[in-house]
């Protein structure tokens, strides 16, 4: 995508006081919105399946609560949180440190998160207005 972006900022520089510039510049903008879109998307279905996991009964030794697996991945609570209310998206090691101290595998997560559906999703976020 970066190859894309940058061909497009050589043509926007190219077609100054063009008609072209116009569409180039709305080709920009188009992908910003997909690209943020995409991201919330991601964030909410993490944080759905952190909960899905959280809830689950099927393992002993899950963990209760935001800081006992912020204690048990040795991250901050805060972290915890945000990854939890789909404030922030984690990166992949963060991601891991949180599933594992809940005592999960990461192929449990990826099973649940292949499973959110779209409208788990928009549930999710009108919860969060």
């Amino acid at each position: 995508m970066s190859t894309i972006l940058l061909v497009l900022e050589t043509n926007i520089l190219k077609n100054i006081g063009t008609s072209k510039r116009t569409d180039i510049l709305f080709k920009l903008l188009l992908i910003a919105f997909v690209k943020k879109d995409l991201e919330e998307h991601i964030k909410v279905k993490i944080a759905i399946s952190l909960h899905k996991l959280l809830q689950s009964n099927g393992k002993d030794a899950v963990t209760q609560s935001y800081n006992d697996i912020a204690n048990a991945a040795d991250i901050r609570k805060a972290t915890v949180s945000d990854t939890f209310n789909a404030k922030s998206s984690p990166n992949s090691s963060t991601l891991i440190l949180i599933v594992e101290a809940m005592g999960y595998s990461l192929s449990d997560f990826a099973h649940i998160y292949n499973t959110i559906k779209d409208s788990e999703v928009l549930a999710f976020k009108r919860g969060l207005v």
